[in-house]
């Protein structure tokens, strides 16, 4: 492909302006020329169905990465816009770029892997734009963010996957599953946290989930999933014992300081970041802030922790339960444990003690939204606010 003119005819800020436009052109090409390279993938896991013969295969990286155009497009466009004028990263690119190299070990891209892409990322844009020693410097720095994001993983030996084996699979109503497995080896996180994980239900889909019980050294690990797409309908409604999933690359800051008194807003099964720190609060051995939990649900039935909740109330005087179900909602006979009706995120900011506290909102992207939108109106400060990721 024929350079578009001289490099030297163009500024710094214009060369990344040609390289914005032309992206799709130069992403196609820095594939070419990867592929030309013959690169292999570390070992990683695989998911596979329970009772299938199973060794975990040398595939290239076209069976191990799999990222869509969209992804690339927006992932581009932000790191070029991040680039000084000095050729350096503003913050939150580099952040970024470091966060990635330790992501992309999922996909089998390890540290070595970088100066591959490097090299054909600077002939890419060298043959269809033109590349100066400062642009060369600029991708040079980007590959090296990106392998210092592998490095800082593998020299903390945190596995790049986790084979996990599900144990038990519960179904405490039709929209909702509960899901135990056991890593090997253990992958560690901090409770509130989301791990990725693939299934053998969407083998190629990786989509974060939190998991409901704190870190330990066996591997045990508790998901709660609602189906609500492809990925976890796949789960809640064809999950069997025995079949691997794959874990990797914990992530998130969902976590409390444990100075303040503490309000979590949980729909449905946002209830796992919580439910995890509330355990591990409870395993501290330490005298816990107070807590006030509302967990809302749409009706009755997915309030699937209710009794279990209760239990906590009653034996832990710093933890104050509201289960809360939709207005709309039909009440099973005999079923009488929900404290109120509405939104979750209404009644925790009707009745939540949030004005010295510090709020946690876990759930679906509408619910933590419409939560924010209500705690806002009643006057909370928006750096009381703190989230997780939205569930799959």
């Amino acid at each position: 492909m024929a350079r578009h003119s001289s490099s030297e005819e163009y500024t710094f800020a214009e060369l990344l302006a040609l390289i914005e436009e032309h992206r799709h052109d130069l992403v196609e090409l820095t594939r070419t020329k990867l592929h030309d390279m013959h690169l292999t993938p570390t070992v990683v896991h695989f998911p596979h169905p329970a009772d299938a013969e199973y060794s975990n295969p040398s595939p290239s990286f076209s069976e191990t990465m799999e990222l869509d155009e969209a992804y690339l497009d927006r992932t581009i466009r932000f790191i070029l816009r991040g680039i000084t004028h000095g050729g350096e990263f503003a913050p939150a690119q580099g952040e970024f770029l470091v966060a990635t190299g330790k992501d992309f070990r999922k996909f089998g891209v390890a540290a070595e892997h970088y100066a591959a892409l490097e090299s054909a990322l600077v002939e890419a844009v060298g043959e269809h734009i033109g590349v100066t020693k400062k642009l060369s410097d600029t991708i040079n720095l980007g590959c090296s963010l990106l392998a210092y994001g592998a490095i800082e993983d593998e020299e903390a030996a945190v596995p790049a996957t986790s084979a996990a084996q599900v144990l038990e699979v519960l179904h405490p109503c039709d929209a909702i599953a509960v899901i135990r497995v056991q890593m090997d080896p253990p992958l560690p996180y901090w409770s509130g946290q989301h791990v990725e994980v693939r299934t053998p239900h969407t083998p190629q889909m990786w989509r974060a989930l939190s998991p409901a019980i704190p870190y330990n050294e066996d591997g045990l690990v508790e998901f709660h999933v609602r189906a609500i797409g492809p990925f976890s309908r796949g789960i809640v409604e064809n999950t069997q014992v025995g079949e691997q999933w794959v874990v990797a690359n914990p992530y998130g800051e969902l976590q409390i300081s444990g100075n303040k008194p503490v309000v979590m807003v949980a729909g449905s099964t946002g209830l796992a970041p919580v439910r995890a720190i509330l355990l591990e609060l409870v395993q501290s051995g330490e005298r816990p802030p107070m807590v006030q939990l509302f967990f809302g649900a749409q009706n009755p039935e997915e309030l699937y922790e209710w009794k279990g909740l209760l239990g906590f109330e009653d034996a832990f005087d710093w933890l104050d339960l509201y289960l809360v179900v939709e207005d709309n909602a039909p009440t099973p006979e005999g079923f009488d444990a929900y404290t109120a009706r509405g939104l979750v995120g209404d009644v925790a900011a009707e009745r939540g003690a949030w004005r010295d506290a510090e709020v946690l909102i876990t759930g679906g992207p509408q619910m933590k939204q419409h939560t924010v939108e209500a705690f806002l109106r009643a006057g909370a400060d928006r750096d009381q606010l703190r989230f997780d990721v939205p569930h799959s």
